[in-house]
């Protein structure tokens, strides 16, 4: 017998966060490269204080930390532990944006960031998603919470 198991509300704002730090990511990686491509060596060394393909690096791995964003949020409505484990990684991950800001000089990016890492972390790890998780694994009936 299947059971239909709702998506509690703070996972359902949880990866709406997710998506909106995918799009903030985004746009601000790609934008970034974007720029990066028209610099000469020195100008990025004086504007970032460190190498072009540094630089890069640093932007395409933030990148990649976006669309796992996305793939999380996509995905977490499959539930189980898997989900759960994906979930708990795009929230640690949220604070590794923040050093990844900081790191660019991008001191308004890693407040928003940090806000967006500790409200995922704070609704990922409620009960009511715990529970969901959990639920979800085994395939008993979701009572709501």
């Amino acid at each position: 017998m299947s059971y239909h198991h709702p998506l509690p509300q703070t996972l359902s704002v949880a990866r709406i966060l997710l998506f909106v730090r995918f799009a903030l990511g985004v746009l601000s990686y790609v934008l970034t490269l974007a720029l990066l491509d028209g610099m000469s060596r020195s100008e990025a060394d004086l504007d970032y204080g460190m190498t072009k393909g540094v630089l890069a690096f640093l932007l395409l791995l933030g990148t990649a930390m976006a669309v796992f964003d996305y793939y999380v949020a996509a995905t977490v409505k499959r539930g189980g532990r898997r989900a759960q484990t994906f979930a708990r990684t795009a929230a640690g991950l949220g604070f590794a944006g923040v050093l990844l800001n900081l790191v660019l000089g991008r001191w308004l990016n890693a407040v928003v960031a940090l806000a967006l890492a500790v409200a995922v972390v704070l609704l990922v790890e409620r009960a009511p998603s715990r529970e969901w998780f959990e639920v979800t694994q085994r395939g008993a009936k979701y009572t709501g919470g």
